[in-house]
């Protein structure tokens, strides 16, 4: 029982758990993958520390939904590779994002109208 108790997830570990593959898109798609994380945080008025963090508040939740599916959507990014850029550790969290997402999409018309606002600064048309 004592052995759990001194397990910690720390930074070393973290980044241990992280494959080379998921690294290599992370790094390679950073500048997306930075531009849609700050536009999110800007237009939901929140850190992206906040945004990025542990907290279950709807609007962060929210937020991280609306970035996973315009990651998903504008990129080759897989589910490992867009949890890890939203500070999470399993791909298992994306695929939930991204089924709700669409579920919001479909059935939540202001919802819709934030991926389509925050979708448009991202990426204007030419």
């Amino acid at each position: 029982m004592e052995r759990y108790r001194q397990l910690t997830l720390d930074q070393d570990l973290f980044d241990s758990k992280k494959p080379d593959r998921v690294a290599e898109a992370i790094e390679q798609h950073k500048p997306l993958i930075d531009t849609v994380v700050n536009a999110v945080a800007g237009y939901y008025s929140i850190s992206v520390e906040d945004m990025l963090g542990p907290s279950r508040k709807p609007d962060l939740v929210e937020a991280r939904f609306l970035a996973a599916h315009l990651m998903h959507m504008n990129s080759e990014l897989g589910q490992k590779a867009i949890a890890f850029a939203l500070g999470r550790t399993d791909h298992t969290t994306t695929i939930h994002a991204l089924r709700r997402a669409g579920q919001l999409i479909t059935g939540d018309p202001y919802f819709r109208e934030r991926v389509e606002a925050v979708s448009n600064q991202v990426f204007p048309l030419e």
